[in-house]
């Protein structure tokens, strides 16, 4: 091999030892361009699945430790634990997680879980699934759990808030998964928030809503309860005549139910 060609190939080897390194940082980067975004999705994806472990296992220790103390969640939700595990037992499958959303120092998520509860005292058994929203603040290093909610409250709120009717219309294509009774109790409970705090006509559109979707799944309490609610929110305005109209179709519903039940 002459002079010039021994030359050129000590090049070319000498200019692929210099590029590899580059080429494997590039390529390593491009496989993971955000890590920090990537470390806080695993970390709340990993905190979901131990919550849904501590929680079958009865560990209220180990669950509040998991919250931060500075949640205006915390004491409630500690109080309503220690009720739930001294009357049932609880236990779920592996939870489906999506719309994960990382911004900064805060994670959101959705867990979707079959829960199995079994009443200690009547040994009777239900199961149903529950989608949670869950939220994660980063406090000193350690992810913490900062709210923990049905999704069908959010999107009640969100239903509610709504400017137009196209806009509820999607909201509830993209989320038709959450409409059923569930949903249908977020917006009443959402719509009597509304008229106690005064906001009367936003209230009744609320009720509206409720009335609507209980009446085309069937959830004859939802219906009844909404026709209540928005009876009541009808007395507040004055509109007395209205307020009873309401009043006397969902008192109707009821009785109907209970003849049925005592058939």
């Amino acid at each position: 091999m002459s002079f010039a060609s021994r030359t050129s190939l000590y090049l070319l080897t000498l200019g692929l030892i210099l590029i590899s390194p580059s080429l494997a940082q590039s390529q390593s980067s491009s496989s993971d361009p955000n890590p920090s975004r990537s470390s806080a999705e695993s970390a709340a994806r990993a905190g979901v699945e131990q919550y849904f472990a501590l929680y079958a296992a009865k560990d209220l220790g180990g669950l509040m430790s998991m919250w931060s103390e500075k949640s205006p969640d915390y004491a409630s939700l500690k109080q309503n634990l220690q009720r739930e595990f001294a009357t049932e037992n609880t236990s779920f499958n592996p939870p489906a997680i999506s719309q994960v959303k990382v911004e900064g120092e805060k994670v959101s998520l959705r867990a979707t879980v079959n829960r199995t509860t079994i009443d200690l005292k009547s040994d009777q058994k239900r199961e149903q699934r529950i989608a949670r929203n869950f939220g994660f603040v980063r406090e000193d290093g350690k992810w913490k759990v900062w709210r923990y909610a049905p999704a069908e409250n959010d999107l009640a709120e969100a239903l509610a808030d709504a400017k137009t009717d196209t806009e509820r219309d999607q909201l509830l294509v993209e989320e038709k998964d959450l409409v059923t009774a569930e949903l249908v109790g977020a917006l009443n409970a959402h719509s009597s928030r509304l008229t106690n705090q005064g906001n009367h006509s936003k209230a009744l559109e609320s009720f509206k809503l409720a009335l609507a979707l209980g009446e085309q799944i069937g959830d004859q309490n939802g219906v009844s309860d909404a026709l209540n609610g928005a009876g009541y929110a009808h007395w507040l305005k004055g509109n007395y005549a209205q307020a009873l109209e309401l009043y006397q179709k969902g008192l109707a519903i009821r009785e109907t139910k209970l003849a049925l039940l005592k058939c």
